[in-house]
């Protein structure tokens, strides 16, 4: 049944936003809440026709009719309540097509040919029979006694002009047409305006002599039960206008979701309240006057004060969305300009230390990589800290052959604040790819290895890149060795280690010392932890290499 429940609203909601979106998300849940308590609106007036039914059957008045002096259920009327509140059920249910959502609109049109029978008999003052038995008589027949002051089972010609209009509302609950959709948006406003006229009628204790009633004729329990239907009918296709309008995250929903419960319940229960105080001889027509009139003030009032809030809450939330709009569109521009000085420094700098294009290709290339997973690592963390053992999962272990197996790594769990982040990544995809180039990563180094170790005091990250096992230095013709392979890389005063030491000690005040020993290169790292006090969760540093470029 969820499924036909979410059809409607997903086929809307999806149409306006796209997959994932999380307003979309927030329409759908709030659809399938909506239509949830449609079936339970439509459940009240079953509920309310069918304790009708048995109280004509068993002989039980006061579940048929609340005011003596003033209407019953009668038979046809609570049958009807029980079809439409069935029907509305069946089409939710079905989502709209297949037998069920059928059978939904027979029901409907069962129920409009029987109050168009009622309204016949009421403006031509006729009488239809069914064979020997009269229309308003076909479920019990005449053996029933009647309620005082009726002097037949007729239904009223209000109550059958409401629920007239309410069959043709439900008969096209599911239909796509725009023309049926105005049509049955007129009858539901209709209806549910004589049904809150009823009801007022009944809180304010119209006489029964009044000919308010003699045109229209309704007692309390039909009009909740008519009220009930109403609402479900609304709430059953989240999709159209009027429950899109309800639904919706902004003000607009927010509020009307405060209210018209308010709108809807404070006239019944007023109407119930005077009711009860009438019957039990509590209150009398003038004081229960004056107190409804002082209770609809307060019911006013509240809905002025919940209006209100909703506003507030709304404009509140509004307020700060543009305040982290602004925050994230000068995040945005600080970090592209960081992003781009430091491609334009890296390029520059690559540019003045390689010997070919292909040279310039090759490095610049892996430079650009190392930043880009950093750029993903911080995205992933929402540009927080990021751990250093994601660091070197994202940067290092790609290098070091299948599962990461010529990489030893050993410290605690520490994490990287978001402006050490970057010039870190690119420290450590610079000594990377020098040891796949030269050293313990070397493909002819089959023992190579890498230890990476690191571990925090006082606040400073303290970390060791040593290389073990790389190639091994092949002798001249003459006998003697040639220059060791890293050598011949980093180990130069090159690029390489201008970018790590200048980086370390510029971008995070820090300091790095890169040498070559016998069993290869060996670089120490010394960098502070605490933060960048510029640096907040909305607005990093990022990277900025200027100084490299001096």
């Amino acid at each position: 049944m969820s499924d036909g429940l979410a059809m409607a609203s997903a086929d809307h909601a999806m149409a306006k936003a796209p997959p994932g979106d999380p307003q979309t998300q927030r329409f759908d849940g709030l659809s399938v809440r909506a239509q949830s308590i449609a079936c339970l609106c439509a459940g009240v007036g079953v509920l309310t026709g069918y304790a009708a039914l048995i109280g004509h059957a068993l002989l039980i008045p006061v579940l048929h009719n609340w005011r003596h002096d003033l209407g019953t259920v009668v038979p046809n009327t609570a049958l009807v309540m029980i079809a439409l509140g069935l029907a509305v059920m069946m089409q939710v249910g079905s989502g709209f097509t297949g037998r069920m959502h059928k059978a939904g609109i027979g029901l409907s049109i069962f129920c409009l040919c029987m109050m168009i029978a009622a309204m016949v008999e009421h403006l031509f003052n006729w009488t239809i029979w069914l064979g020997e038995t009269k229309f308003d008589d076909m479920l019990f027949g005449r053996d029933l006694p009647l309620t005082p002051g009726h002097v037949n089972f007729r239904t009223g010609f209000g109550a059958a002009m409401t629920f007239g209009l309410m069959s043709i509302s439900v008969a096209v609950l599911g239909t796509r047409s725009t023309v049926w959709l105005y049509i049955s948006t007129l009858c539901t406003v209709t209806a549910m305006t004589l049904s809150l006229i009823f009801v007022m009628g009944h809180g304010f204790a119209v006489s029964d002599a009044s000919i308010f009633w003699a045109k229209l004729d309704m007692s309390l329990q039909a009009t909740i039960g008519s009220m009930g239907v109403l609402v479900s009918a609304v709430l059953a296709r989240p999709d159209r206008p009027a429950a899109r309008t309800i639904l919706s995250h902004l003000a607009g929903g927010v509020t009307a979701r405060r209210l018209l419960p308010v709108c809807v319940c404070a006239p019944v229960v007023l109407a119930i309240l005077y009711s009860l105080g009438k019957e039990f001889a509590l209150i009398e027509y003038s004081s229960g006057t004056a107190i409804m009139t002082a209770m609809v003030i307060v019911m006013m009032t509240l809905m002025v004060l919940v209006s209100s809030s909703a506003l507030n809450r709304s404009d509140r939330h509004r307020r700060a969305a543009e305040a982290r709009q602004t925050r994230l569109m000068n995040e945005l521009d600080h970090r592209v300009k960081n992003n781009l000085a430091a491609v334009l420094a890296l390029f520059d700098q690559t540019v003045a230390h390689s010997r070919d294009i292909d040279a310039l290709q090759s490095g610049f290339r892996e430079r650009l990589v190392a930043l880009a997973r950093a750029h993903e690592a911080l995205a992933e963390s929402h540009w927080c800290s990021v751990s250093i053992g994601t660091m070197i999962d994202t940067v290092v272990a790609p290098f070091a052959g299948p599962g990461g197996r010529r990489l030893l790594r050993s410290g605690p769990t520490t994490e990287l604040p978001a402006n050490a982040v970057l010039p870190l990544a690119v420290t450590l995809s610079e000594l990377a790819t020098n040891a796949t180039k030269y050293g313990a990563f070397n493909h002819s180094a089959s023992l190579g290895q890498v230890e990476l170790k690191w571990e925090t005091v006082n606040s400073m990250l303290m970390l060791e890149w040593v290389e073990r096992g790389g190639p091994v230095p092949q002798r001249g013709a003459d006998g003697a060795t040639a220059e060791p392979p890293v050598t011949r890389g980093i180990g130069r005063r090159g690029f390489g280690v201008t970018l790590i030491e200048g980086m370390i000690a510029h971008e995070l005040g820090g300091r790095a010392e890169v040498r070559f020993e016998a069993g290869g290169l060996r670089c120490s790292i010394r960098v502070p932890l605490s933060p960048d006090p510029d640096d907040t969760r909305t607005d990093s540093r990022g990277l900025d290499v200027s100084a490299l470029r001096r």
